[in-house]
């Protein structure tokens, strides 16, 4: 039977690792410095907010335990990956890593609404899980939605911004059009430096979105 091979440097996968690990840190961090906000506030919307990132968290560390697993297979710095027939535990690893960004950015749509019901949360996360999941071509497609779900981020920050002029608000608009960004690399591009790039963005997205947080807590 023929299998599909796929012939990968090491420093791709050690790259990869050390950057989702710090994605994975980074947006727990957010969720915990979200949490501490809302403990002042007490506006539901921050705690949503929290959540989803938490769930973010969790998809990146999947992915990183994935990668590491994969890693330390690597003979003389070069690894041939096949992609057919592929370990359990590395199925169970993928969908958790979808299942988790999914429904941590779903969080982050429902969070904006301005009706709180949840079986709209359901519908919401129920569809674009449907989508990701039963798509021949998964990974492409949960890259599609993520990007959707994070265009309407950026659409809802943007108004936000533009009436309020928050500069709040301004940050956060930043870090998701920065996230739409690299998403934008991750399905239109393949090469290894476009990948490092977007690795590159999205940690800074985070980190925007973290530094933000930080300083509505020092200001409260």
């Amino acid at each position: 039977m023929h299998q599909a091979l796929y012939i990968i440097p090491e420093w791709f996968f050690d790259f990869s690792v050390v950057m989702e690990i710090l994605f994975s840190l980074v947006t727990l961090a957010v969720a915990v410095s979200g949490m501490a906000v809302y403990k002042i506030i007490k506006d539901k919307k921050i705690w949503r907010f929290s959540l989803g990132f938490l769930m973010i968290s969790i998809s990146y560390a999947a992915w990183a335990a994935l990668n590491t697993h994969i890693a330390s297979t690597l003979d003389k710095g070069i690894l041939m990956i096949s992609l057919t027939n592929p370990p359990l535990m590395h199925v169970l690893a993928v969908y958790t890593y979808i299942i988790f960004f999914i429904a941590g950015l779903v969080t982050l749509v429902y969070t904006t609404l301005k009706v709180e019901r949840g079986e709209l949360l359901y519908l919401l996360l129920g569809l674009a899980l449907t989508a990701v999941v039963s798509s021949v071509s998964m990974l492409v497609t949960f890259r599609i939605v993520a990007l959707f779900l994070l265009t309407y981020l950026v659409y809802y920050y943007f108004n936000e911004w533009y009436t309020a002029k928050n500069k709040r608000t301004c940050w956060t608009l930043a870090a998701f059009i920065l996230l739409v960004l690299s998403n934008l690399f991750f399905i239109f591009t393949d090469s290894t430096s476009t990948f490092v790039l977007g690795h590159i963005i999205e940690l800074g997205a985070y980190l925007i979105l973290l530094v933000s947080l930080l300083r509505t807590l020092r200001i409260k």
